[in-house]
């Protein structure tokens, strides 16, 4: 008689022997089994078309024929199941994927796929599909499979989807689907924060395309114009809608806009937003420069708060810094503007002060671990915001502090390589570029000190010479522009993406030092300065693309402002903006 298994030495041995091909032929066969109809034990019945399956491989794939199988349902004792409403060409796919573990989705069957696998429970095929529909979202689809995720509970897709819409509302509300929307729907979607546009009137305008499309709509329409935020139109355009019918001819619909022309009537001499609810959408918020304080004409410092906006070549002030304060730096983090250090009354501050745009005014941040002054500043997109070198009462400051607004506090992060006052001090992405500045002999440091935030680690960039110190760096893109010159050849360009030099550009054509530079909108603007010991209100903007300056509108007044310009967000438009044409 043969033994399975031998002793030696008291000790049994054993092999355990798998087929790693053992379940894939088993599959195999079973559905050979399935086409031939070969003790097959149910079938389903789709329409006009009917499937001979085993009740254990569809139990065993979804909880839905578990259920049916395993208890007393009708479908157990007559052996047939029929599934009301379903495509019998997509049961098909769902009952050959039972048996193959292979599924095609594409984009002609990927929402119904998803809808009759939610509904006999097949996750793991609701989950390919939710994955298929989210990288293939596009104009005409992005709303009904919206819809779709949110009747089968996909919250990830609902997420990708919703998010789709908002980002794309002008292109998705030119589609059919949009048109099909219900009040509610419609005012649910125009309600969010997020929605990409320029102007609030775009939005007004849709709406009035989509209540057009149906006459019976403009009864419920009051609950659509609730959601358009009215104040933020042009009164003159409001005033156009008076006379369309679905508004004239429904008193709720007028009454909103005229609500709205009152309350910009209201906002008539205000500038700022404090006193409105809700707040424009942050799509309609223009990006600008700011420039925070300086020294004026008879070299007195000035507190002031300026702005430029490139795009209508104009300038207007904010809140003024709260004390007279020097050798501070600034950045601009989350859309607030952080003053850091400096020098008040001739004692070396480790105060914060922060503006806030939205509000205009100034409130106290959390205190830097050491005063410093003639130090850097900038922010990175992951949300932190850093101060980098300058000096303290005992001399040259080498730390690099770090905040969040998470946490609420700055922390000590690390030392730079050569301890610099007054550095260029610029980001992009993640790494922190400190550029030149003066080392404590009061000479130029003429290399570039770049720390990677993620990495926690520095290195010195020494192929490019900096033969001078107190001018602005600029981040534009992936290019460091370095504005140390004078002159056709007066800025250096570094792209940090292959870590070369470009072709240097001009300079403006104004020559100036201590003058302030920021990269808005796409473009570099200089503005302030000094010339001949006089301080100037001249702007100048430069466009890359062009490789040419032009003239911009000057300063309110003549300001020389070393490393004090900061880009920020503000919301100019109706009421604010002063311009009904």
């Amino acid at each position: 008689m043969a033994s399975t298994s031998h002793h030696h030495a008291g000790v049994q041995q054993e092999y355990v022997f798998r087929e790693p091909h053992h379940p894939a032929h088993v599959l195999c066969g079973l559905n050979q089994m399935r086409e031939s109809g070969s003790l097959t034990d149910t079938t389903i019945h789709v329409k006009k078309s009917h499937f001979q399956c085993h009740r254990a491989i569809l139990a065993c794939n979804s909880p839905y024929f578990q259920a049916m199988f395993t208890n007393d349902f009708l479908e157990k004792v007559k052996g047939i199941v029929t599934l009301e409403g379903m495509n019998p060409v997509i049961v098909a796919q769902i009952i050959e994927f039972s048996y193959t573990s292979q599924l095609t989705i594409n984009t002609s069957n990927a929402q119904e796929l998803l809808e009759a696998a939610s509904h006999l429970q097949y996750q793991s095929i609701v989950k390919a599909c939710c994955l298929f529909l989210k990288k293939h979202l596009n104009p005409s689809t992005c709303l009904g499979i919206k819809h779709l995720a949110e009747t089968y509970s996909c919250t990830d897709l609902l997420a990708a989807a919703s998010k789709y819409c908002r980002e794309n509302f002008i292109v998705v509300s030119r589609q059919e689907d949009f048109l099909k929307l219900s009040a509610k729907e419609l005012a649910d979607y125009i309600s969010s924060n997020e929605l990409k546009v320029e102007k609030e009137e775009i939005i007004l305008k849709v709406c009035m395309k989509w209540c057009e499309f149906s006459h019976d709509r403009a009864k419920a329409f009051h609950e659509v114009l609730e959601k358009v935020r009215l104040v933020y139109i042009k009164p003159s355009v409001l005033l156009g809608y008076l006379s369309d019918p679905i508004i004239k001819d429904h008193s709720q619909n007028g009454k909103q806009i005229l609500a709205a022309i009152s309350m910009q009537q209201q906002l008539q001499n205000k500038t700022h937003l404090e006193s409105c609810s809700p707040i424009p959408r942050p799509s309609t918020y223009a990006e600008v420069m700011a420039v925070v304080s300086g020294y004026g004409k008879n070299y007195s410092s000035v507190r002031d708060v300026v702005y430029y906006d490139p795009g209508n070549d104009k300038w207007a002030t904010l809140a003024q810094l709260p004390h007279s304060t020097s050798n501070f730096a600034v950045a601009v983090l989350q859309g607030q503007i952080y003053v850091t250090g400096g020098k008040v009354s001739r004692t070396i501050t480790s105060s914060t002060w922060v503006l806030d745009p939205a509000k205009n005014a100034w409130s106290k941040g959390s205190e830097l671990n050491g005063a410093r002054q003639q130090h850097g500043s900038t922010a990175t997109v992951s949300g932190k915001m850093f101060v980098v070198g300058g000096e303290n009462e005992s001399g040259m400051d080498w730390t690099v502090e770090e905040y969040t607004k998470l946490q609420k506090k700055w922390t000590v992060i690390t030392s730079l390589q050569q301890a610099v006052v007054d550095p260029a001090v610029v980001s992009i992405k993640e790494k922190i570029y400190v550029v030149g500045g003066s080392t404590e002999m009061h000479m130029a440091y003429e290399h570039i000190q770049c720390f990677n935030t993620a990495g926690n680690n520095w290195h010195i960039i020494k192929h490019i010479s900096i033969p001078s110190c107190h001018f602005p760096a600029v981040a534009n893109g992936n290019k460091i522009y370095l504005m140390s010159g004078f002159g056709k050849q007066g800025i250096k360009v570094y792209d940090v993406e292959h870590n070369t030099m470009l072709p240097p550009v001009p300079m403006c054509n104004s020559e100036r030092h201590l003058f302030a530079a920021s990269s808005v909108q796409g473009k570099i603007v200089v503005t302030g300065g000094m010339d001949n010991y006089q301080s100037l209100s001249s702007t100048e903007v430069y466009n890359p693309d062009s490789n040419e300056w032009k003239l911009g509108a000057p300063m309110p007044k003549a300001l020389r402002a070393h490393n004090c310009g900061v880009v920020c967000k503000l919301y100019l438009g109706p009421p604010f903006d002063g311009d009904d044409s």
